[in-house]
């Protein structure tokens, strides 16, 4: 009890900060925690039913070095979050928590989206003339560029910011038209080589036909970014038809 009383005295000296996308998992009790994420963990104790109460007698950890934060603000079913603290890929922690309460580990999820426009997530670039700049709900936030099949040579290139290396998900949004070509190369540039992936831009993700539809976000694959702007994502106008450029999504692979 002197243990749990003194760790709740060092929370409340610091304030909360601002969480991530988060993919979370309950854990057992069985006096330690593991990160397995390469973007990095973030682990919770909650008091109340968020989760199946553990059942050991006593809140012990081994240092005193993490950063914790209090945060009194309930949730749903009573629950309360107590504790909190982040965690590096790899690393082992002894913890163990009273009844009452209960324990989940959080994978960090990055998520950065390029859209047709240069934003703090990345940047975007065409070349060639061509390109038309139209506003649809289709588009991702109402809008894209598209060209009208006269020009083969015309490109399109996401480059989206990386804040952590790791591996992503790559997917890309377009407006759905049978006028669009049905295998739109699209080349992905990752840390240590490169792969073009065709879409058929005249069906959604979900392999539904029709016109201006939003297309919601196809996955091209999973593939490796070093930290910074040296990967991207670039179409091209090769594949006959009305050619749709509008915007990429990064997740992180956990």
């Amino acid at each position: 009890m002197k243990k749990l009383l003194i760790l709740l005295t060092m929370m409340s000296l610091v304030l909360p900060v601002a969480m991530a996308s988060e993919a979370c998992i309950p854990q057992q009790n069985d006096y330690k925690v593991t990160c397995n994420s390469e973007f990095g963990c973030h682990v919770k104790i909650w008091y109340g039913s968020k989760y199946t109460v553990a059942t050991s007698p006593t809140l012990v950890k081994e240092k005193y070095t993490w950063s914790l934060r209090w945060n009194p603000t309930f949730i749903s079913h009573g629950s309360r979050l107590i504790a909190e603290w982040d965690m590096k890929n790899g690393d082992t922690e002894k913890v163990n928590w009273p009844a009452g309460y209960s324990l989940e580990m959080c994978a960090y999820v990055p998520t950065v989206i390029v859209n047709n426009v240069n934003s703090p997530e990345g940047l975007f670039e065409t070349s060639g003339i061509g390109w038309n700049y139209y506003e649809h709900s289709c588009g991702y936030n109402g809008d894209y560029y598209y060209e009208s099949n006269t020009d083969p040579t015309l490109k399109a290139k996401w480059t989206p910011i990386i804040e952590k290396a790791g591996y992503y998900d790559v997917y890309v949004h377009y407006c759905v038209h049978s006028a669009r070509p049905t295998a739109v190369p699209y080349k992905v540039v990752y840390d240590g080589g490169d792969t073009t992936v065709t879409v058929d831009q005249t069906i959604d993700s979900t392999g539904t036909l029709g016109d201006f539809l939003p297309s919601g976000w196809f996955k091209l694959g999973t593939y490796e970014f070093t930290k910074g702007v040296t990967g991207y994502v670039e179409l091209d106008t090769s594949s006959s038809g009305d050619t749709c450029a509008d915007a990429v999504k990064l997740v992180g692979a956990v």
